[in-house]
């Protein structure tokens, strides 16, 4: 083969390279829409559940959970979590939300119903911020 095609081949197949790399690069970091996955209220506070992106290639779901203070339209509690849904969107089935008389409890559950994330919120805590 003549030198110079194999050079313009070489450039070929490196632009493409560097062009689906940079592609790839920006999806995966910057990948950072949300839709509604829950809403839970009660108590004057309100849980949402919102899935960012799209599940990964490992089965990942990227989750983000907000607590709000329905009467002041505040956040008050905002996190990022995972969770293995196999490459699924998040469901029903990957939370529980309990509004209890002195506390917000979330479980979060990966595909197989193991649990990957369990947080308790108590009020009085809120109240301190709010001083």
């Amino acid at each position: 083969m003549n030198k110079k095609i194999k050079t313009v081949i070489n450039i070929v197949l490196l632009a493409l390279l560097i062009v689906t790399s940079i592609y790839t690069i920006i999806h995966y970091f910057f990948n950072y829409s949300k839709t509604d996955w829950f809403e839970s209220s009660g108590n004057g506070y309100t849980v949402i559940g919102k899935e960012i992106g799209m599940p990964s290639w490992g089965g990942t779901s990227k989750a983000l959970i907000e607590i709000y203070d329905t009467d002041e339209n505040r956040i008050i509690v905002q996190f990022e979590t995972n969770i293995d849904n196999n490459n699924e969107f998040l469901s029903e089935s990957n939370y529980e939300v309990f509004i209890k008389e002195d506390h917000i409890a979330l479980k979060l559950y990966n595909y197989d119903g193991k649990i990957c994330g369990a947080y308790r919120f108590y009020y009085e805590e809120f109240m301190e911020e709010k001083s």
